[in-house]
């Protein structure tokens, strides 16, 4: 799970998604939200509750 926020004034968007790229495992997810660093809409923060939990 990557969470970014599109309008993050530290780390650029286009930034975050080639990092997000580079990942090498095929179980992933990109979560772009609109906002900036540190702005966390409660939807995202359930979405990764529930990859991390699907997951252990």
């Amino acid at each position: 799970m990557f969470h970014a926020q599109i309008n993050d004034q530290l780390f650029p968007f286009n930034g975050q998604r080639a990092l997000f790229d580079l990942l090498g495992s095929t179980d992933k997810v990109l979560l772009g939200a609109p906002g900036a660093h540190g702005d966390n809409p409660p939807t995202a923060i359930t979405l990764c509750r529930a990859f991390i939990s699907e997951r252990l």
